[in-house]
């Protein structure tokens, strides 16, 4: 039974509900007045827009819940299974300024990805929260790298004389001058941006595959080469991660 329909199913009284990723882990315990209405209501579109829900609902492949008699017993209940589960979600949302998130200004003429441990709605994208700390960083730098989407300060609503360092370090397109860059290039590094941290590495690589076939064909061998770069870049990244998630199951067993 799929989340979906098993949610359907859950009764409609109060009672914690914990929800499982797909190595069976419990990332998040929850009490409710009514089991059903508030799991279900995680799934709400609205509520995706929220950092936290929406990447807590993207891991979440199955929920378990405990019927209890009361609230009082449910709060009780609660606090028992975090402190015997430690779920990731529960530190998460309890000391979110703790941890940092990734964000994508992408209601910006020309996006731009930093840091921040704020969350707003201003119809950017926020992805994470990460942990350790350091892993937004090195992830906005290898950003800066690979796909060259910049982290400054620069107006970008309109254009100035000449780029500034990270240009010339290769680092980004130079959007903040006329001619650097166009529109089309900064938002096709955007988009491969968006694909890249939604996890979505086999989308854009699928996608960086055809752009080097087509810039082959016309032989732009330059622009052939950086697709290929970054294919083998994310390449990478993907056989790492599967091989860090392969050892933490591992480890778990032991």
């Amino acid at each position: 039974m799929d989340l979906p329909q098993k949610i359907r199913t859950l009764p409609t009284s109060p009672g914690v509900y914990l929800y499982k990723n797909a190595e069976g882990d419990v990332i998040y315990v929850g009490k409710a007045k009514n089991l059903r209405s508030r799991v279900a209501s995680y799934f709400h579109e609205g509520r995706w827009e929220d950092a936290k829900t929406g990447t807590l609902v993207r891991e979440a492949v199955d929920v378990d819940y405990v019927v209890v008699a009361n609230n009082k017993e449910a709060l009780a209940l609660e606090n028992h299974l975090i402190k015997q589960k430690k779920p990731r979600f529960n530190i998460l949302l309890r000391d979110d300024k703790t941890y940092p998130y990734v964000k994508l200004t992408l209601g910006e003429r020309s996006p731009r990805v930093y840091v921040t441990r704020r969350l707003r709605k201003d119809g950017s994208a926020y992805y994470g929260p990460y942990f350790p700390a350091n892993l937004a960083y090195r992830i906005v730098d290898l950003i800066h790298r690979h796909f060259l989407v910049p982290s400054c300060k620069v107006d970008l609503t309109r254009f100035h004389p000449r780029p500034c360092l990270q240009y010339y370090i290769k680092r980004c397109l130079g959007p903040c001058v006329k001619e650097l860059t166009t529109p089309e290039i900064y938002s096709e590094a955007a988009r491969d941006v968006k694909l890249f941290l939604e996890g979505r590495q086999t989308d854009l690589v699928k996608s960086l595959r055809a752009r080097m076939a087509e810039a082959a064909n016309a032989q732009e061998f330059e622009r052939a080469a950086k697709h290929r770069d970054l294919i083998s870049t994310v390449e990478q990244l993907q056989r790492r991660a599967t091989a860090g998630k392969a050892e933490d199951r591992s480890r778990r067993r032991r």
